[in-house]
């Protein structure tokens, strides 16, 4: 091969020269030794590396030769030299690649290559490779490979094999084909079915929570509105020790119709339910509002609020019974899990181009473990054990509705402290006249 007048270059694996005749050398005007250990994409110019790197090598994994692809070689002192390149994997190579078994090995026996595929699939490969020796046909057979021994924790290989039998004339048969490493194709295609099936038992989820809150939150209407007549019944009043014991039945009912109704928001923003009124928002207005709302069960716990926003009027991009509703959440948190005594801030103001609002309160504060699980579906994070109301779904539909108006939300806390809350909305330039 040395006196070939053409140019002939030998390859690793990893794609670098470990041989090489004097006209490869000549060709791109290197000295004959200097070749020898570099990689091959120096040799090319840039659209030659892309076209070797995307095209030629997973030709050459996938069918073991490629011919006639012209690429593009730089010349030392002188414009660049379009070739037309020949390739093939040297097969004892591409066994010790692909099996870790030497060429003398696979040669003396195959049993070293097929003791490397998984036992269920070998049975099917030879029992596929018998019956095409004896009836003629194609074999197609797809091989998990077991870890090599010096490599008992790596994940798992797959190769596919295709080939054609053919009958010498001693008698002997033999198979044509090629095998290919195609892991990375199965990988992805698992990815792919286990994030559909994931997304399909997410749907099933949530259909069914929606049908079961549905189911709910009727007998419950029922049980308040009855409890209700019960606890105002004139003719026949209750005693004082009645009148006590419907108000725990409609503390606890109006408390698991709440938890429904959240189940069932979380729900139909999931499954796409949801459809927004977005508009410009007057954010004074609405923090005004919110804390008009919540400013009883702040008194009850003598926890002070404090709202600090700019006379300048502010404007988000958004739905107001969905701003709204994201606002109450925030501070309804920031109350039921406060000391008493306690105080929330409120704050907003303008950010690089968003609105940023902010609740803080003076509460226990989260933990870094606390806060990699804070938005997860009725983890309370401990709080069950404190005897506070709740059911972990405030935060969550929060969340959702935050990334519902193309908003972000992220807590700032300090154990002992308290935490903040920044929720940042789009900004919007003004609001249409007469609106709020």
């Amino acid at each position: 091969l040395d006196a070939l007048p053409c140019p002939w270059l030998k390859l690793s694996a990893a794609g670098t020269i470990v041989a090489h005749n004097a006209a490869a050398a000549q060709l791109v005007g290197a000295a004959t030794q200097s070749l020898a250990g570099q990689p091959f994409e120096r040799l090319l110019t840039g659209p030659s590396v892309l076209l070797y790197q995307t095209l030629l090598q997973p030709l050459l994994k996938l069918h073991g030769h490629v011919a006639e692809i012209a690429l593009s070689v730089k010349v030392a002192d002188g414009p660049p030299s379009d070739v037309l390149l020949y390739a093939a994997t040297v097969p004892g190579e591409a066994a010790l690649h692909l099996y870790g078994v030497s060429a003398d090995e696979a040669a003396r026996c195959a049993d070293a290559i097929f003791a490397r595929v998984a036992p269920d699939d070998r049975r099917e490969l030879m029992s596929a490779l018998e019956a095409s020796g004896r009836v003629g046909g194609p074999v197609r057979a797809m091989m998990k490979l077991q870890p090599s021994k010096d490599a008992m924790d790596a994940p798992p290989r797959w190769h596919e094999l295709q080939a054609l039998s053919r009958q010498r004339a001693d008698g002997t048969i033999w198979w044509h084909g090629h095998v290919a490493d195609v892991t990375e194709r199965i990988t992805m295609q698992e990815a792919v079915a286990n994030a559909r099936a994931m997304e399909q038992l997410a749907r099933m989820r949530s259909e069914f929570i929606a049908r079961v809150s549905h189911e709910l939150r009727t007998p419950l209407n029922g049980i308040l509105g009855f409890t209700e007549l019960l606890r105002e019944d004139t003719e026949s009043p209750p005693s004082q020790r009645q009148r006590e014991r419907l108000d725990v039945v409609l503390s606890s009912a109006h408390h698991l119709l709440a938890v429904v109704n959240q189940l069932l928001d979380v729900t139909s923003i999931e499954t796409g339910r949801v459809q927004l009124a977005v508009e410009p928002i007057l954010l004074q207005d609405a923090l005004v509002q919110a804390r008009r709302v919540v400013d009883t069960a702040a008194r009850q716990r003598a926890i002070e609020l404090h709202l600090n926003v700019p006379t300048l009027p502010l404007h988000v991009s958004g739905d107001a019974q969905r701003l709204q509703q994201l606002l109450l959440n925030l501070l309804s948190n920031a109350i039921k899990y406060n000391r008493t005594g306690g105080r929330v801030d409120i704050e907003a103001g303008r950010e690089c181009g968003v609105m940023a609002i902010r609740v803080s309160d003076t509460g226990q504060g989260l933990t870094a473990a606390q806060r990699a699980s804070l938005f997860q579906p009725f983890n309370r994070l401990g709080a069950e054990r404190t005897g506070v109301d709740g059911a972990g779904l405030g935060l969550v539909l929060a969340k959702h509705l935050v990334e519902l108006m193309s908003g972000s939300i992220d807590v700032d806390s300090t154990p002992g402290v308290g935490s903040t809350f920044t929720v940042r909305l789009l900004a919007a330039d003004a609001a249409p006249a007469g609106a709020v």
